[in-house]
């Protein structure tokens, strides 16, 4: 496997998820009657005009631990309480019109209540307003108009659009290109728990870009990658280890890395692992064990440890 590189902004991150929290549901409205806070709330909504109780009602439609979700009427909810002025309303009304749940999919209208919430406040609208000019979803692509509301939800904490603009200083689209300034927000966002931005700020510190290469830091951030469980980033680390790329060589904890991802299944891990025991960097020769390893490789379908076996199964190779 070749080692990855800089994830960039080919995909950039919209948020997908309902904003807003319900009030605590207490355990007697299990008992009997599991929908007495839907429709205590939506007496109160239909009483008051509230726009917050509004926006309640809406998100108790999709609260599946009270009644199966109803996205329909969620959007009514949300509507009324989105044209009242209520900004997460209005941001969930796009989410809805975006993924055509309960509502007509429509962009242009998705980008009109986006547009509101993002004025009102909403990150979550700024970061998918951003996503939606970059990539000319509903509207003209405009990656100035992109730029402006990523920098303005990554101002505000966000750490998908902090994501999204280190990856447009990354490239330079649409602002000149700055590897420093790409590396400052990858790092607010890995800090955060973004992956993407994570995987990035351990390239970085492995290659010296946006920032002085530091081999330890690097092994920190591939590590705590790889300790996730993602076999695809124990691979990525277990080679590093092996090549000494970007983090301090050390064979050891190559084959423990590639153990752990061919534990998961994966057979490009198989494959590696098994030229490791050919190679008896990491632990002794066992061309036996070797030669198992690559025929479950081989059988899972993976191209050079089919290849190695059809070539010669007694010679030795460096991980791929």
């Amino acid at each position: 496997m070749s080692m990855q590189t800089l994830i960039g902004n080919d995909h950039s991150d919209p948020e997908t998820k309902i904003v807003g929290n319900l009030p605590r549901c207490k355990s007697k409205l299990y008992s009997g009657k599991p929908d007495a806070l839907r429709r205590r709330t939506i007496l109160r909504a239909l009483a008051e005009k509230d726009d917050n109780v509004q926006f309640q009602a809406g998100l108790l439609y999709l609260n599946p631990s009270l009644m199966r979700p109803n996205h329909a009427k969620a959007a009514t909810w949300f509507q009324k309480s989105a044209r009242n002025g209520n900004a997460q309303a209005q941001y969930n009304l796009g989410l809805l019109h975006m993924s055509g749940k309960g509502v007509k999919k429509d962009l242009s209208i998705a980008l009109h209540w986006f547009t509101l919430a993002a004025k009102g406040g909403v990150v979550e609208a700024q970061n998918n307003l951003g996503v939606m000019y970059e990539r000319g979803l509903g509207v003209e692509a405009d990656t100035s108009k992109a730029f402006y509301w990523f920098e303005s939800a990554a101002l505000n904490g966000l750490p998908k659009a902090q994501f999204n603009l280190g990856s447009m200083y990354c490239i330079g689209k649409d602002v000149q290109q700055d590897s420093e300034y790409a590396f400052m927000w990858f790092l607010k966002a890995a800090k955060q728990g973004h992956r993407k931005a994570q995987f990035n700020v351990a390239y970085a510190y492995a290659n010296g870009v946006g920032v002085a290469a530091n081999p330890w830091q690097a092994e920190h951030w591939f590590e705590q990658l790889a300790k996730e469980g993602d076999a695809n980033f124990q691979i990525e680390l277990g080679l590093r280890y092996y090549a000494g790329n970007g983090v301090p060589k050390d064979f050891d904890k190559a084959a423990h890395w590639l153990c752990l991802a061919a534990k998961r299944g994966s057979s490009r891990a198989l494959y590696n692992l098994a030229m490791l025991h050919f190679s008896g960097k990491a632990m002794r020769i066992n061309k036996k064990t070797a030669l198992r390893l690559l025929r479950l490789a081989a059988d899972r379908g993976y191209p050079k440890a089919q290849a190695f076996l059809h070539s010669a199964q007694n010679k030795t190779s460096e991980p791929q």
